[in-house]
């Protein structure tokens, strides 16, 4: 990623999913997992879980459900 850009949990989910071929886990798992991936990341995998929950379309989009 180049430097200033920034990095959406959509981005490093839809990277992580690109780079496994398949991602299967739990929210704890997940937000370990993107660490240091994502500009800002949830504070717990609760959040985590309910983040995704509202990107659910936008990750649909992209053949992620």
């Amino acid at each position: 990623v180049p430097p200033g850009t920034t990095v959406t949990l959509v981005d490093a989910v839809v990277a992580s999913v690109d780079e496994a071929g398949t991602l299967e886990c739990t929210a704890s798992a997940l937000l370990k997992h993107l660490v240091g991936a994502v500009d800002e990341l949830p504070r717990d995998a609760t959040r985590l879980s309910k983040a995704l929950t509202g990107l659910a379309s936008q990750l649909a989009a992209r053949c992620i459900v």
